[in-house]
């Protein structure tokens, strides 16, 4: 008896998992009132939601399996699939006390209607840093005058979302316009949120890890009950490359970032201008 080729082992492997993430999602209830981590891709979520399951051993959603798959938070942004259907469709990944999945920040006052006992952290990142992390995650030179085709070969459909932005009306036609233009949209939304909201900067978590995390963890209500000392700087995401200033990485596209994030960016405490700033 022969036994079946590795292509055929493979596939019958993936439609296991799938059928066991499909029933695992079809049982699955969403929590009654999860703590939402909000804010924009490469700000710092993925670490400080995790770090703040594990200070107080609480299960944690890192990101919706479904919607790295196929992305449908735009079409829930335009009012084309109601909210109620995208929860249900990511029932499992919002079963959990701790949601964090960076596109739904672009959702958040409707999800804080839906679950009127939620609490949310807001986190923030210079937007200068933050979308040179985006750039360097996906690859993309910062000071290109536009993009070929080519440079968007290896971009998956869910990244793409994240660098075209006209979904959310972002009319920007250069590529870091578009970016700025996202840094923008999530820093409105997080000033219109309520007080059910805290706002952490990136760069004060980064100065005191552990005590931030644990200062979180009591502000929404949960009690720290680990020590995370030895999980601070477990790199949750792929590292961005640092220590350039932002005229290297940008060139002359650094006006756009100026003339489209600075004015805000401001209302947020961050005080060098761009310039200056050492990424």
């Amino acid at each position: 008896m022969t036994s079946d080729p590795p292509r055929l082992k493979l596939k019958a492997y993936r439609s296991k998992k799938a059928f066991e993430e499909a029933w695992s999602n079809f049982r699955a209830r969403s929590h009654p009132n999860p703590l939402f981590i909000f804010g924009n891709q490469k700000s710092g979520t993925s670490a400080i939601a995790a770090l703040i399951g594990a200070c107080t051993d609480l299960d944690v959603s890192l990101d919706f399996p479904r919607e790295i798959l196929d992305p449908t938070v735009p079409d829930v942004h335009r009012g084309r699939i109601d909210l109620q259907s995208f929860i249900r469709r990511n029932r499992l990944s919002f079963s959990r006390p701790i949601i964090k999945e960076p596109s739904i920040t672009f959702l958040a006052e409707a999800l804080l209607e839906t679950y009127p006992r939620s609490e949310a952290i807001f986190v923030t990142r210079h937007p200068f840093e933050n979308i040179r992390s985006i750039l360097d995650r996906l690859g993309i030179p910062g000071d290109r005058e536009s993009l070929a085709p080519v440079d968007l070969e290896d971009v998956s459909r869910t990244w793409m979302t994240v660098l075209d932005n006209r979904w959310q009306d972002v009319e920007a036609e250069h590529y870091i316009g578009q970016l700025a233009g996202r840094w923008v949209a999530a820093a409105r939304i997080c000033q219109r949120l309520d007080t059910r909201v805290h706002l952490v900067r990136y760069e004060d978590f980064e100065l005191d890890k552990e005590g931030v995390i644990r200062e979180l963890a009591r502000k929404v209500g949960f009690e720290p009950l680990k020590s995370i000392e030895h999980l601070v700087d477990v790199q949750y995401q792929p590292p961005g490359s640092r220590g350039r200033s932002a005229q290297e990485v940008y060139g002359s596209n650094l006006d756009i970032l100026i003339e489209s994030c600075w004015p805000l960016a401001t209302e947020f405490g961050y005080e060098s201008s761009g310039q200056v700033v050492s990424l």
